[in-house]
């Protein structure tokens, strides 16, 4: 081929796959901002591509508009090592360095919670010893904690390679207006961050028959619930109690403990991840009805009815959307 056919295909290569990428960024974002709009105060997204493969991640925090922000824009507040996986707590630099953050200082925070930090570090270990081909790949976990209402957002793309490390990064919003703020940053880190190194894990090794996007999201918020439990576990406490309110004339037969979820309802919630949130949540009444939806996580009975769902989502995703007796 001449020299400049070549430069011209590279160029049509290149102008193509820009297209891509970007039309999937915006895609990104606007999911992110479904979640924004019905209250959330976080949104996070993982996605693999290309041979060889890649992955990409997207998190942003609630904000009238969107705010991105760089790697190199990061501080290291706290070091993770776990058995299975390194990683970190991360700010943004212009975090710690304004007035009305001094207050609420996240590396405080950090450096007064090392039980927590132990906490933490130990329920991504479990996690991580059900993810062996995630493990495989030496995954550094990188947690970012951006204020709420900032409209901070993140997005990474790392080649996967097996003799390099993989990182993985969520943001989770921090901010004065959190209600119980110190605790539920741990909760929300801990369940990001199983959920998202469960969708690597199926990115790299799809699960069984079952699976689609939906039933892939509620496997997905299913495991991040069982990474709190571990937590809270880890903590010795006595029990988590998670409040589920539940649309029960989406969910037929729920009090009972049949999970039928009626899908023509389900799906106007919006995209197939909040579908599968509320399919995943919804679950979790299920597997204790006569709570009637004040779950206790740390239940003897509750855990083992939940502990099956947690070894099995890496390899076998179930079909929630279709309903399970």
């Amino acid at each position: 081929m001449p020299e400049y056919g070549r430069n011209c295909c590279f160029i049509f290569i290149f102008l193509t796959l820009t297209a891509l990428l970007s039309g999937c960024a915006a895609w990104q974002s606007h999911q992110a901002q479904e979640f924004m709009d019905a209250g959330h105060s976080h949104a996070n997204s993982v996605r693999m591509f290309g041979n060889p493969r890649v992955l990409e991640t997207y998190g942003r925090v609630s904000g009238d508009s969107e705010n991105p922000i760089s790697l190199d824009q990061l501080i290291e507040i706290q070091a993770l090592s776990g058995a299975h996986f390194e990683g970190g707590i991360y700010t943004p630099d212009f975090i710690e360095q304004t007035e009305a953050n001094k207050v609420l200082s996240l590396a405080s925070t950090v450096n007064e919670s090392p039980d927590f930090v132990a906490g933490l570090v130990e329920a991504l270990d479990m996690a991580m010893s059900r993810l062996p081909d995630f493990k495989r790949l030496n995954p550094y976990l990188r947690i970012v904690a951006a204020p709420a209402g900032s409209g901070v957002s993140l997005t990474t793309r790392q080649g996967i390679e097996s003799d390099g490390v993989t990182p993985l990064t969520v943001l989770i919003a921090f901010g004065e207006d959190m209600p119980n703020n110190g605790a539920d940053w741990w909760v929300d880190a801990i369940s990001m961050a199983a959920h998202e190194s469960l969708r690597v894990q199926h990115g790299i090794t799809p699960p069984g028959s079952a699976a689609n996007r939906v039933n892939n999201s509620t496997a997905a918020y299913l495991f991040g619930q069982c990474a709190v439990a571990w937590f809270t576990l880890a903590l010795d406490a006595s029990e988590l109690i998670v409040n589920i309110d539940v649309d029960l004339d989406a969910f037929p037969g729920l009090v009972d403990g049949r999970f039928a979820p009626d899908m023509r309802k389900i799906r106007q919630i919006g995209n197939e991840s909040r579908q599968g949130r509320t399919l995943a949540f919804a679950y979790l009444y299920s597997l204790a009805p006569e709570d009637e939806g004040a779950i206790d996580l740390l239940s003897p009975t509750f855990q083992e009815r939940l502990a099956p769902e947690c070894d099995a989502a890496p390899s076998n995703v179930r079909p929630f959307s279709s309903g399970i007796e």
